[in-house]
């Protein structure tokens, strides 16, 4: 908070009890980061910054004196809610560390299994691949696999023939030049494809083209002739024409779980599930049986948590921020360039400012006979601070004196003790134009550094109901542009032309309009008029 030497002390007492204020509705919240950010602001600004104001060492005013021996006793008290709240903070932060820490390991263990488990099932799988077909070329190749006498002939797997010619002789097979003949690009003829029911012209072309074969081969070797299978026998349910009993399934018809499964897998672009390691299962330990599943092998997912009753991500609000870093405010010191902004979570951003629609057109009514003759009205937004929202809930017209092009508070004091008493905080100001335009002029914009110096989301209205826009709603630049700042450094009074190099209207360098405020649909407003 920036403590300038020109506003009187009393203004800077009111501002820190403020941020006191917001420090334990955020500890009464649950929030405890936010509530740790602010109260160790407070103890900093009393103990460090107001002590630089020229009127700290004044003993000429007793009620003065008084304030500052009640803050300096209050600051005794908050240093002790700080070191607590260190302590709970620290006690948290470690625990919510190590169960990271855990997480992180069991996640790591569970993807090791998986993996470990996937590689060992898959060389297991091309082991007993590269097996089969071993033993299958050796069989082709090796001459003493050929069928002995009196064994029964090898027979290859192939497919099954066409009904009609399931009783048609077989012409002779060679089973084991297949293959070779199918290496070396010669084409292996299906004896299904010619059966004895052809012509014969048909089937000498065949036989001659298997004698050239093995002409160029060297020899014809062992002849054998396939056998058909033996018929199955009937089923007597079959036979008398029955229904099958429960469970058998007729020959040639295929069942439909069967059925959907087939088609499920041959469906484009289907890719098979892989299968998930067991329960108990250890990298090398064997492999599990096949299609052996669990669902354990992931831990369940791990969450932060938060520090109130619905987390961090609920205490914060709309703004969904996390809490600042514990290092960043272990001392007083550390904290000098923070700004109250800072408890939203990271470094300039602003919790949300609610008003109510029907603020303008209420002020408007209040602001009529003065606009009327061509005088400012000026109004004071008030109200607390919920869940780390700012609401406005009352206006206060405050005791004021205006003319066509400026307007100022007369007791200051009697809106403080307002606050005070009420517990509410000062969110901003509301003032009209009556015959100027929308904009903000050097002694609004020294109006306003005021307020959004002791809140960063304080805002300033501004309405002129003779000109389009008729309503603005704004704040000075920060950090960057640094329009808060060069106000805070500005020494000059009344109306000077420093602050409008750029223009007049907001996004000229030194401010800007709002962008945090909600407007609400029937939320109440209570109107409090210190000028009767």
């Amino acid at each position: 908070m920036f403590i300038s030497p020109q506003h009187p002390l009393k203004r800077f007492f009111f501002a820190s009890n403020q941020i006191l204020r917001q420090g334990r509705t955020y500890s009464t919240e649950g929030n405890f980061e936010h509530a740790y950010v602010l109260l160790l602001r407070f103890t900093e600004i009393v103990i460090n910054r107001l002590p630089e104001h020229p009127g700290w060492k004044d003993r000429s005013n007793p009620a003065l004196v008084a304030e500052r021996k009640a803050i300096k006793a209050e600051v005794l008290s908050v240093l002790t809610e700080v070191e607590e709240l260190k302590k709970d903070l620290l006690l948290r932060y470690e625990a919510e560390e190590e169960a990271a820490a855990q997480a992180a390991a069991r996640e790591e263990e569970a993807v090791a299994a998986a993996a470990s488990y996937a590689a060992e099932r898959a060389e297991a799988a091309s082991a007993t691949a590269d097996a089969e077909a071993a033993a299958l070329m050796a069989a082709m190749e090796c001459t003493e696999c050929a069928p002995s006498e009196g064994s029964a002939p090898y027979a290859w797997p192939q497919a099954q023939p066409p009904p009609e010619a399931a009783s048609a002789p077989s012409l002779v097979s060679y089973p084991a030049l297949a293959p070779s003949a199918a290496r070396r690009g010669i084409p292996a003829f299906n004896t299904y494809d010619r059966p004895a029911a052809q012509p014969v012209r048909q089937a000498q072309e065949v036989a001659e083209e298997w004698d050239d074969f093995f002409a160029a081969e060297g020899g014809r070797p062992a002849v054998s002739r396939a056998q058909p299978p033996p018929p199955a026998p009937t089923p007597q349910w079959a036979a008398a024409g029955g229904v099958p009993p429960p469970g058998v399934v007729p020959p040639g018809v295929v069942p439909p779980a069967a059925a959907a499964a087939a088609a499920a897998a041959a469906a484009p672009g289907v890719v098979p599930p892989a299968a998930a390691p067991p329960p108990g299962y250890a990298p090398g330990a064997g492999l599990p049986p096949p299609g052996a599943a669990c669902c354990n092998c992931k831990p369940p997912p791990f969450s932060w948590g938060g520090c109130g009753p619905g987390g961090a991500g609920a205490a914060a609000g709309a703004g969904g921020s996390s809490a600042p870093p514990l290092a960043a405010a272990a001392s007083p010191g550390s904290l000098s360039s923070l700004s109250s902004s800072s408890v939203a979570g990271r470094e300039g951003a602003l919790r949300p400012l609610h008003i109510p629609e029907s603020l303008t057109a209420t002020f408007l009514r209040i602001a009529s006979s003065n606009t009327a003759r061509n005088i400012e009205t000026c109004g004071i937004l008030c109200g607390p601070l919920r869940q780390n929202e700012l609401v406005v809930d009352r206006l206060l017209i405050p005791s004021q004196t205006g003319s066509s092009d400026q307007c100022s508070t007369d007791d200051e004091d009697a809106i403080w003790t307002y606050c005070e008493s009420n517990g509410v905080c000062t969110l901003g100001w509301i003032h009209t134009h009556p015959s100027q335009t929308c904009f903000l002029s050097s002694v609004d914009l020294h109006t306003h550094c005021g307020y959004q110096s002791m809140l960063a989301e304080a805002v300033a209205i501004v309405l002129a109901p003779k000109h389009a826009p008729a309503q603005g709603t704004f704040r000075l630049s920060h950090p960057d542009p640094p329009g808060l700042q060069e106000l805070q450094r500005c020494t000059k009074k009344g109306f000077h032309p420093d602050h409008q190099r750029n223009g007049q209207y907001a996004g000229n360098g030194v401010y800007e309009n709002c962008t945090h405020v909600r407007w609400g649909v029937g939320a109440k407003l209570e109107v409090i008029d210190q000028r009767r």
